[in-house]
């Protein structure tokens, strides 16, 4: 999904909100459509920055929930990414970055996680 140096197009808006969606499911970030129509019209900076927020607040909720003593251990860890994307998400926003940019790389990184069992 290159952009070649520049802003994403509206098909790769399109293909990283179906990306985020199967992954906030709960199913295999691979489930999602690799190919979807072309929207009638280009997707705004400002839908990218909503996506971003209710992945930030999805991203939120999940490290919120408490550990098990059981299993603290392994929770923490399954926890770790979660908290580097929530990170490169607020330092992103702080530095005024291209939303759409920024949701492309988030939507690297959920992808990149292994599958919750």
């Amino acid at each position: 999904m290159s952009t070649m140096g520049g802003k994403p197009s509206a098909r790769q808006a399109w293909q990283v909100a179906i990306g985020l969606a199967a992954v906030a499911l709960g199913l295999r970030a691979g489930v999602a459509c690799a190919e979807v129509a072309e929207p009638a019209s280009s997707v705004e900076a400002a839908q990218c920055g909503d996506l971003i927020a209710i992945v930030r607040d999805s991203l939120d909720r999940e490290v919120a929930v408490s550990c098990a003593r059981s299993g603290a251990s392994s929770c923490s860890e399954r926890k770790r990414p979660l908290l580097a994307i929530t990170t490169y998400i607020q330092q992103r926003t702080a530095a005024g970055s291209d939303d759409c940019e920024t949701l492309l790389e988030v939507n690297r990184r959920l992808r990149a996680l292994p599958a919750r069992h």
